[in-house]
C-alpha cells in the first residue's frame, strides 16, 4: 500500500469512529408530550374571570379531568399505546410526558377521558399504595378526584359559581362531577403531524363553554352523575367536540 492510499484509509477510519460517537448519533425516536390549552368560547380561560354562558354569569374554581388510553396512529405501521399511562389535566398542567415513539408521520391521536375499569374498580388498599408524587391516580386533595371506592374516580370535575339572581355576579355554588364507566368517552383527533424532534409536544384545545352545550346552567348547576343521568350523558357526549387539535 503506497503512502497516499494509507492516508486515505486512515482518514476514512477516523471519520467512521467520529460519526459513531454517542454524542453525534441522531436519535430515531422522540419523547412525546401532551398539552391542553384551555379557552372559553374563544376567550382565554382563567379562574379569576367571570364568563357569560348563554346569558348566565359563571366563574370557575376547578376544571380538571383524567386522560388515559393514549394511542398514536402512524401513517405506516402499528399503532403505539402508552399502556397504563394517565394524565390529570388542569389549566396550568403544561406539557406532560406521554410516551416514546419512532420518528415518523402520525395521522391520528386517540385517548379517552375518564379512568378504565381496571383502575376505577380498585380497592382502597390499591389506591393508598399509589405514589402521590408521581401517579395522577393517587389521592388528590385539592380538590379530590374520587368519591368513595364503591363509586371510583371522578373523571371530570368542574367546580365554580353561577349567577341565579341575575345581577351578573355568580353567587351560587356550581358543581359538575362526572364518573362511571357509562360516561367514559373516547376522543379521536386527526394529527397529520411529522414527529421528528427528539422531544415533541402535541397540543390540544379544550373549550370549557362547549362542555355545556345543550345544558341550561341556570337550571341545572349541580350534577354528580348518579343524581342526574340525563344531564351527565349530555355533558359526556360534549367532551369529544370540546377538545380540538391545535
Amino acid at each position: 500500500m503506497n503512502f497516499n492510499k494509507l492516508m486515505l484509509a486512515l482518514l476514512v477510519l477516523s471519520v467512521t469512529f467520529y460519526s459513531c460517537d454517542d454524542d453525534d448519533v441522531s436519535r430515531l425516536d422522540s419523547d412525546v408530550a401532551f398539552e391542553f390549552d384551555y379557552s372559553f368560547a374563544g376567550s382565554d380561560f382563567d379562574y379569576d374571570q367571570v364568563y357569560d354562558l348563554d346569558g348566565t354569569a359563571v366563574s370557575f374554581q376547578a376544571v380538571q379531568f383524567y386522560v388515559g388510553g393514549i394511542t398514536l396512529h402512524p401513517e405506516e405501521g402499528d399503532a403505539v399505546t402508552a399502556d397504563g399511562k394517565y394524565l390529570l389535566v388542569k389549566p396550568k398542567s403544561g406539557a406532560q410526558e406521554v410516551m416514546n415513539v419512532d420518528k415518523k408521520h402520525y395521522h391520528m391521536a386517540e385517548f379517552f377521558v375518564g379512568v378504565a375499569p381496571a383502575e376505577n374498580d380498585q380497592t382502597a388498599d390499591d389506591f393508598d399504595t399509589r405514589d402521590t408524587e408521581t401517579d395522577p391516580l393517587a389521592r388528590q386533595n385539592d380538590p379530590p378526584m374520587n368519591w368513595n371506592w364503591s363509586a371510583g374516580y371522578i373523571f371530570v370535575r368542574i367546580d365554580g359559581m353561577v349567577d341565579l339572581d341575575g345581577d351578573g355576579t355568580p353567587e351560587t355554588p356550581m358543581e359538575y362531577h362526572l364518573g362511571k364507566e357509562a360516561f367514559r368517552r373516547t376522543v379521536a383527533k386527526d394529527l397529520h403531524t411529522d414527529i421528528e424532534d427528539d422531544s415533541q409536544t402535541l397540543t390540544f384545545g379544550l373549550d370549557v363553554a362547549a362542555l355545556f352545550e345543550g345544558i341550561d346552567i341556570s337550571q341545572t348547576y349541580s350534577v354528580h352523575t348518579g343524581d342526574d343521568l340525563a344531564t351527565s350523558a349530555i355533558f359526556a357526549d360534549n367532551i369529544a367536540d370540546a377538545i380540538t387539535k391545535k
